[in-house]
């Protein structure tokens, strides 16, 4: 059984292009504890704490009987509102385990952006995370690493504060509100992701999928499914350029349709994960496009629904490409199953 180190040199390995078709897998199998993580509500703070250090056990745990390339971490569970609440969004909590919470806009015309205050990162709720993150790392010593908590691009966050109908209206009518908004926006998340690495250092998992980078960010970039190319470039390319450079590359998450930004995608400095949510379809298309670019984490959404994707057979796949797969498993038998098959295909 290969050792945690061992799995992170597997995916510094894999990150290399060097024109070699790779990849790696993750089976999904959790213990019964695992399978309703805890309310994301501000009064659950030791609640989450509790159950992100199980988790981590289960992880350590499974990692000494199940072979493929997951690395056990610290999985702080987050939604998309922990920055819109920290610069003054109300936060809808549902009491249900699987609701997420959501920020509510606080933006609803050009005029109310200049509302939004920025508060002193040590003044924020963003504190919150800080203090389950010290915490677990207390418990569990400084060689643990972090899932990263949901970090947004700055127009994502501009989304949630903004209501989307005069958002994409303003986009148009008056860019400059909407840029001079994402700057400060920006300042404000590097505060927060430099105070973050620097107390917990710069290798950790991806906030999702759970993929291992050793430097560099992970970020969602949902919000380019609705604009134009053009609009792109005006709107998020500068953003995402300095945040990639000031951390030493990115790995990207995206649900939306954004094949028509793939182009602009490429050009990210340092671009090394993509995680793509489309139909099979485009995937396929993606492995082609991205080979010599980034490796890619691709699912499969279908309808709406996400299924489960037939795994190509690696002499399928185009030269040089770098693909995560995935396999779900309900029962601990099914799952050294499904490894041991992953193995025999792709090692």
């Amino acid at each position: 059984m290969t050792t945690i180190e061992q799995r992170k040199q597997r995916w510094n390995d894999f990150y290399r292009a060097d024109g070699e078709t790779k990849v790696l897998f993750h089976v999904k199998f959790n213990p019964p504890y695992s399978a309703q993580f805890a309310k994301l509500l501000p009064e659950c703070k030791q609640e989450r704490i509790d159950f992100t250090w199980r988790h981590y056990l289960e992880d350590l745990e499974r990692s000494t009987w199940l072979e493929d390339d997951y690395i056990p971490n610290f999985l702080l569970v987050t939604g998309t509102e922990l920055y819109a609440e920290a610069l003054g969004s109300q936060v809808f909590c549902p009491k249900d385990h699987w609701e997420w919470p959501r920020a509510e806009p606080i933006i609803f015309s050009p005029q109310d952006a200049e509302k939004v205050r920025f508060p002193k990162l040590e003044d924020s709720t963003l504190m919150l995370y800080f203090d389950i993150a010290d915490e677990l790392q207390r418990r569990g010593g400084k060689d643990v690493l972090f899932n990263l908590p949901n970090m947004l691009c700055p127009m994502d966050i501009v989304a949630q504060l903004w209501e989307k109908t005069d958002l994409y209206l303003t986009m148009i009518d008056e860019p400059e509100v909407i840029l001079e908004l994402s700057e400060k926006i920006r300042t404000f998340f590097l505060s927060f992701t430099d105070e973050w690495f620097h107390r917990y250092g710069t290798e950790f998992i991806g906030h999702y999928p759970f993929y291992y980078m050793n430097g560099g960010i992970s970020i969602t970039v949902d919000e380019i499914g609705t604009i134009s190319s053009d609009m792109y470039r005006q709107f998020f390319e500068k953003d995402l350029d300095i945040i990639a450079r000031r951390y030493g590359g990115m790995g990207i998450h995206c649900c939306a349709d954004s094949r028509h930004q793939w182009d602009n995608l490429s050009r990210i400095p340092g671009l090394r994960m993509l995680n793509i949510v489309r139909p099979e379809k485009t995937l396929r298309e993606a492995y082609s496009y991205f080979k010599d670019i980034a490796a890619l984490w691709p699912e499969k959404m279908e309808g709406g629904v996400p299924e489960p994707m037939v795994n190509p057979a690696k002499e399928s796949l185009p030269a040089g490409c770098r693909l995560v797969l995935t396999e779900n498993a309900s029962t601990r038998d099914e799952a050294l199953r499904i490894a041991e098959q992953l193995h025999r295909k792709y090692r």
